[in-house]
């Protein structure tokens, strides 16, 4: 079938579902690819393996990709409604233990909130294809992308809840790394603002290296009688004496703070260790608050990254719809010879 438009006489063509199984397959492939993005972010957050975040992602812009067309494809609100149900029940396969015999109402939530967004991405791409003389393929998308993300954004912002706050399936190394990763990320400013340090040294180390720094950059006569040393003019003995005098003395007022420091441990592990008994300590009514305001705030962290993001879906989209019109399984036709609309074969 030829991908160019076919002109059709006044009335002798309706725009309504044709070859309804073709839009169920892409329906069926997008409640797997929706299914396999819940699992691999499901297996991030037990391992923390980036690999797994990445694959998560890419099914999920796949199923946006899948959903895209169906909302093209498929002309009853009724029918859409029924696909989109479809693929939104598809992650529950995985959650089936979380569901049978106690169903968990959070869970059960963010996948309403899921459909129902589904849905209105739908009636905003149907609104905008019916608004419409010809195929605007990009804007239409751009409509429908934005509700779906956000629908499954949300849903993914209650697996992200319950795993690390009520289901308990979140792996403690997995935390570990993150804060290791968080202090890594911060070395450059520690720099800036204190001394040039790493986090993978010892609590003694630290503090060492901090009182020896800052006392290399200690110049005779900026001020002060401490200032009048000069450091580097010491001998080996005192600079050893006084560099340990003050790390000692930072590291009796970071325990004043914090409590206790093993002197020989990792200063992350350290600091891991501080934050984990913070949060251990937490009151349960705290803690309940404490966990959904960081949902909230992993949606809209997730929202931000994500908006970088839409062009990779709607790539895929239109790519595989220019491969539709291609090999005929999908066509543009002319309704009243002045607007298009998508028929499938």
């Amino acid at each position: 079938m030829s991908p160019n438009p076919t002109v059709i006489r006044q009335s002798e063509e309706s725009e309504e579902d044709r070859s309804f199984w073709k839009v169920l397959i892409l329906a069926v492939l997008g409640a797997g690819s929706v299914f396999l993005s819940f699992f691999l972010f499901d297996k991030f957050l037990a391992e923390g393996n980036l690999v797994r975040l990445l694959g998560s992602i890419l099914f999920a812009c796949v199923f946006l990709s899948f959903f895209v067309l169906q909302v093209f494809f498929t002309k009853s609100r009724i029918r859409i409604a029924v696909l989109s149900l479809i693929q939104v029940l598809a992650p529950l396969l995985f959650f089936f233990e979380r569901i049978f015999p106690s169903p968990s109402i959070p869970l059960l939530v963010g996948i309403v909130v899921f459909f129902i967004f589904l849905l209105a991405a739908a009636g905003r791409g149907r609104q905008d294809i019916a608004g419409s003389l010809t195929i605007r393929f990009f804007q239409v998308a751009k409509g429908i992308m934005s509700r779906a993300v956000a629908g499954l954004l949300i849903a993914f912002s209650f697996q992200f809840y319950l795993t690390y706050f009520v289901w308990g399936g979140a792996n403690e190394s997995f935390s570990r790394q993150l804060v290791n990763q968080t202090l890594t990320a911060s070395e450059p400013i520690v720099k800036i603002v204190i001394a040039e340090v790493s986090f993978d040294d010892t609590v003694d180390e630290f503090f060492l290296d901090i009182a020896e720094k800052q006392l290399r950059k200690i110049k005779i006569g900026s001020g002060g009688e401490e200032a009048a040393i000069d450091f580097d003019r010491l001998l080996p003995a005192e600079q050893e004496k006084i560099t340990g005098e003050i790390s000692l003395a930072l590291h009796t007022q970071a325990e004043k703070i914090f409590g206790p420091l093993n002197a020989d441990g990792k200063m992350n592990a350290e600091i891991f260790r501080i934050i984990k008994d913070y949060v251990d300590g937490i009151p349960p009514a705290t803690k309940s608050v404490f966990s959904v305001v960081l949902a909230v705030l992993f949606f809209f962290s997730a929202r931000g990254i994500a908006f970088l993001l839409y062009w990779l879906p709607e790539l895929i989209a239109f790519l595989m719809f220019k491969l539709f019109m291609v090999t005929g399984f999908a066509y543009v036709g002319l309704e009243s010879r002045s607007r298009e609309f998508i028929m499938l074969s």
